[in-house]
């Protein structure tokens, strides 16, 4: 019988991951509106140890797999299995045998008549009368729900009905390939279907299309006849911009807060979402990166997704299976073909409190899960999301990656901290995303149609009154170090902004009492200057050059030509601070000073950003939901490997 115990240890010892060196905080009140709190725990009395015990297994080793489920907080059987000391199918199968209940691993043919929402969160679904098994209830219970299963000598009996034992990974298995045309829809049009104006695939209606026609209209006559006043208006709006963005770096200085430390059995069940797509050069990186999270095996779900037709994907992760358990997710087709899809096909699966996204690519801090649960857990019950930061993992390669770590830099350690602590809503970076997963499905996960999905649901959840707010960890990334990919990349997340700035923006009444006011518009104010920044920058660094060198003081002849010209010299001066004082304070808080003379390229680096605004505004025309997919795997150098 010791062939039960995988090839690591015959006899299990505790999970490396569940560690902390942290001491434990006392107990206290839970402020989550979703379970966070103990899992039912084993003790040597759990019938999956007597089980065991039966079948031959000495004390020691059952006394030290009791041990370990108790401090993390849970049954035996998810320890074992979470912590990858026994294979899922190898004890069900024994336990089926113990029940006396057949055990079924082939193709699990099912009855049409499926919720399956419902059958995944019970783990119970009917079976097809086929002929080849005489079972009409398939059941593939886990944790508590496995005991009191094994705590009935003939559970069939009991029932009355024909039982089957599978494991959960199979049940899901079939459930996705029963219902997989209803999941590919929902995945698709979840959101549309929950609320048509919030999903960019109803694009503008015939009312709203001509009002943007007349406003553009009435704006070319009124520039047309009233330069000045044309000018001071645009003025006034970057200038509005201008200052947002320096209370985001004013603000961002502000002392960060640690929530005090969970035990293991304190911690929730955690739920890894990566999306994979033509990444089967990177599966290695990927499993190591969430292999070395510190967080108890056994209350992990992780789920990877890939395209049904991403053959070679799916074999490297098939191949990878014995290193760590983790649940592969085979998408089924449809449109469209992007991330928020994949995501969306995983969301009803996934078994946790809270959920986490990841990249292909990304290399998390070892304590991430661990700091987002413990935040979650000192949090309002309202908080939506947490935002990990993320850093250029690959800056080193060349002229091009050093400029986009200093993009970075400014983005996650200041202008989002800043708009934190300002209480004003947060578009995602696309990755290292925390949520709580009964937020996430009450805001109907993500919009499909969206190619900077990220961006929008941080808004999204706003508006549904689940705030966002930073998390204290980082999470390495690589960025595109050629300069085709970085316009690709950079041109699907401009057509992105642009979708979401149309969402956002065509009801602004409704907006404005979703979010308040103030919040409102200054998430107009921030979108639409990011677009019209990335569209027109060279334009105005042309102008304010020639106007330096070439044109004389302005001497204003006008109360109107005074406030243009006052405004515009506002902007000139207050703008340079905004860019670039954000950029020095986002270098020193990712110790990236020895980057200082690349900023003499920035302008370079603008000048593509501005070539992949315009290129998405024809994309936009032409291709609306088109994905740009970013390759992975082609970094020349590795910050993390001194950091992480």
């Amino acid at each position: 019988m010791s062939s039960l115990w995988s090839e690591r240890e015959r006899a299990p010892p505790p999970s490396r991951r569940e560690g902390s060196h942290r001491s434990p905080a006392p107990a206290r009140p839970r402020l989550a509106p979703v379970t966070l709190g103990r899992t039912k725990t084993d003790g040597e009395s759990s019938p999956v140890l007597a089980m065991l015990a039966r079948r031959g297994f000495a004390p020691a080793q059952i006394a030290a797999a009791a041990k370990a489920a108790r401090r993390q907080g849970v049954t035996v059987a998810d320890y074992l299995i979470g912590s990858g000391y026994v294979r899922a199918d190898t004890l069900y199968r024994l336990i089926a045998e113990h029940l006396g209940l057949p055990f079924l691993a082939t193709t699990i043919p099912l009855r049409e008549d499926i919720d399956h929402h419902a059958a995944t969160r019970q783990g119970v679904a009917p079976i097809a009368e086929n002929g080849v098994t005489d079972a009409r209830i398939l059941v593939a219970p886990r944790g508590a729900a496995l005991e009191r299963l094994m705590s009935h000598a003939h559970p069939a009996e009991r029932l009355h009905v024909p039982l089957a034992l599978t494991t959960p990974e199979r049940l899901d298995n079939a459930l996705r390939a029963h219902a997989g045309a209803t999941i590919a829809a929902e995945a698709s049009e979840l959101l549309g279907d929950f609320d048509a104006t919030l999903s960019v695939r109803h694009g503008p209606t015939a009312r709203e299309t001509s009002i943007a026609l007349a406003g553009l209209a009435v704006f070319g006559a009124l520039a047309f006849s009233f330069p000045l006043m044309a000018g001071s208006c645009i003025a006034l709006a970057f200038f509005s911009a201008i200052l947002l963005r320096l209370f985001c770096v004013s603000m961002s200085f502000g002392a960060s807060t640690h929530a005090p430390a969970l035990a293991d059995a304190e911690l929730p069940v955690y739920t890894i979402i990566v999306a994979l797509y033509r990444e089967q050069a990177i599966v290695t990186q990927l499993l190591s990166a969430l292999e070395e999270l510190d967080y108890p095996c056994a209350k992990l779900d992780t789920k990877i997704v890939v395209e049904e037709d991403d053959l070679e994907t799916i074999a490297a992760l098939r191949a990878a299976r014995g290193r760590f358990p983790f649940e592969i997710v085979i998408a089924p087709a449809g449109l469209p073909r992007t991330k928020p899809r994949a995501l969306n096909v995983a969301l009803p699966f996934a078994r946790g409190a809270l959920t986490c996204v990841f990249d292909a690519e990304d290399k998390p801090e070892k304590s991430q899960l661990r700091r987002a649960a413990e935040a979650f857990h000192e949090s309002t019950p309202n908080l939506g999301c947490l935002q990990a930061r993320l850093v250029v993992d690959n800056y080193a390669d060349n002229w091009l990656t050093r400029l986009y770590a200093l993009d970075y830099a400014t983005l996650f350690e200041v202008i989002v901290p800043g708009l934190a602590r300002l209480s004003l809503p947060i578009p995602l970076g696309g990755t290292s995303n925390h949520f709580r997963t009964a937020a996430l499905r009450r805001v109907s996960g993500w919009d499909a149609w969206n190619v900077t999905e990220d961006a929008d649901l941080g808004l999204r959840l706003a508006r549904f009154r689940y705030p966002v707010s930073t998390l204290e960890s980082e999470t390495f990334e690589e960025v595109p170090a050629a300069i085709p990919a970085f316009l690709r990349q950079r041109t699907r997340w401009i057509k992105g902004w642009m979708q979401t700035l149309f969402i956002n923006a065509r009801n602004p009444r409704r907006l404005a009492r979703e979010l308040g006011f103030v919040s409102a518009a200054c998430t107009l104010i921030s979108l639409g200057s990011a677009i019209l920044g990335a569209l027109f920058w060279p334009v105005f660094g042309l102008l304010l050059l020639w106007n330096l060198v070439f044109e004389p003081l302005p001497l204003p002849q006008s109360t109107a030509e005074f406030v243009h010209s006052t405004l515009w010299c506002f902007n000139a001066f207050f703008g340079a601070l905004a860019v670039f004082g954000a950029i020095a304070v986002g270098m020193k808080r990712q110790k990236l000073g020895i980057l200082w003379p690349w900023l003499l390229l920035w302008p370079a680096y603008q000048a593509l950003v501005t070539i992949a605004a315009w290129r998405a505004m024809l994309e936009l025309w032409r291709d609306p939901f088109g994905w740009a997919k970013t390759e992975h795997g082609l970094a020349r150098s590795c910050r993390s490997r001194s950091h992480l």
